[in-house]
């Protein structure tokens, strides 16, 4: 899927949901879209803060180093 996309619902579905959840317990039309629009803000802000930064890519002898051995 292609991460735009994916992003984009992620972040729909967790506005959907403060939604629904402020709106269970107040009708304040103001208030439910309060919520709606931190939670779009702040999903959108850990989206991006953990989007993958470019790597080096690691040699063998860097790769064997971490991995576990096996114990028989």
């Amino acid at each position: 899927m292609n991460p735009y996309a994916k992003g984009i619902l992620i972040v729909l579905a967790s506005a959907m949901g403060a939604g629904a959840a402020v709106a269970a317990t107040t009708h304040e039309v103001w208030t439910i879209s309060l919520a709606v629009i931190a939670n779009i803000s702040t999903t959108t802000i850990a989206l991006i803060m953990q989007s993958p930064l470019p790597r080096k890519e690691w040699t063998d002898d860097q790769r064997k180093a971490v991995q576990p051995t096996e114990v028989k």
